[in-house]
């Protein structure tokens, strides 16, 4: 549920298995976990400022202002085994963005956090699956093999 102050936020977790694997991969594999999943966490977050400037930026007029400010308020946080996108709360003068994402009774939703979400959910699910790709990271570390 939304908090009070404005701020939504969306935790990605349960990647523990993924970690676990990975850990023990070699002894860059600290920096292989965390460089993928903030290549996964900065894929979601741009795409949720592509689905904010669809769904409301790039809309005509409805009778609100567009500043801009809901979209500069967006964080992208790496945070144990995952990664926090945040959008508006405390400090950003955004008190409004789990109304844009889930509407109210006189607007009607624009989930553009949820869609980002969605749209990655298969890349979601094989983070822990990344056989090829974290080989050819640890391959630029000058590990051969795993």
């Amino acid at each position: 549920m939304p908090v009070s102050s404005g701020a939504w936020d969306v935790e990605v977790k349960g990647l523990d298995e993924a970690a676990k694997v990975l850990m023990n991969v070699g002894r860059y594999s600290n920096e292989v976990v965390a460089e993928s999943m903030k290549e996964v966490g900065l894929k979601v977050f741009k795409d949720s400022i592509d689905e904010l400037n669809r769904l409301v930026y790039d809309q005509p007029e409805r009778g609100y202002k567009r500043t801009g400010a809901l979209r500069r308020s967006g964080r992208l946080e790496m945070i144990d085994k995952g990664f926090k996108i945040s959008y508006g709360g405390p400090g950003t003068n955004v008190d409004y963005a789990q109304f844009v994402e889930f509407g109210t009774e006189r607007m009607e939703p624009r989930p553009f956090l949820r869609n980002a979400v969605l749209n990655n959910k298969v890349m979601l699910r094989k983070l822990g699956n990344f056989s090829g790709k974290i080989i050819s990271k640890l391959r630029k570390y000058g590990v051969k093999a795993i």
